[in-house]
């Protein structure tokens, strides 16, 4: 009678245990957003098209803010937020920039609790136009609107 190796069974339950998240995923989470004016007069909200929206994590906010001089805002203030800004100083605070193209449309990877703040293309630096504090889910859509009320963001499922 031949004996069977005990790791034979050991390895099946690796593999398998392997497998699983893998044919779980679907691919990389992706959420869809799009920048937005908001027209408080009754008038239908219209894309804002070019610039980034740039993605942070609650405390690197902090850093990106005070490296490109900027007095942090307290939270009432945030959708508020402005001032010139770098790229180099979003990345370098641990950020990451979304571009947005001329439909006001871009595509966020990262999850969890973000700050995402608005930036517009100027003559050698970018404007920074309000930031908002979200948690991000994996996917669905997001909209930031900017008007009356400096930046919003909101989700829809």
């Amino acid at each position: 009678m031949a004996s069977r190796s005990p790791l034979r069974p050991c390895a099946l339950v690796v593999a398998t245990a392997l497998a699983l998240p893998l044919a779980a995923c679907g691919g990389p989470d992706r959420l869809e957003g799009t920048v937005v004016a908001v027209d408080d007069t009754g008038q239908k909200d219209r894309p804002l098209g070019g610039g980034w929206v740039a993605v942070l994590e609650d405390d690197s906010l902090t850093d990106f803010l005070g490296q490109s001089g900027i007095d942090v805002p307290g939270s009432a203030d945030l959708p508020y937020a402005a001032g010139r800004v770098l790229h180099d100083d979003v990345t370098s605070a641990g950020g990451v920039l979304a571009p947005i193209d001329d439909k006001g449309r871009f595509t966020l990877t990262a999850t969890g609790r973000r700050t995402l703040c608005r930036l517009v293309e100027a003559p050698q630096v970018d404007l920074l136009k309000g930031c908002a504090t979200i948690t991000v889910p994996a996917t669905g859509r997001l909209e930031l609107g900017t008007g009356e009320g400096g930046l919003t963001a909101t989700l829809d499922d």
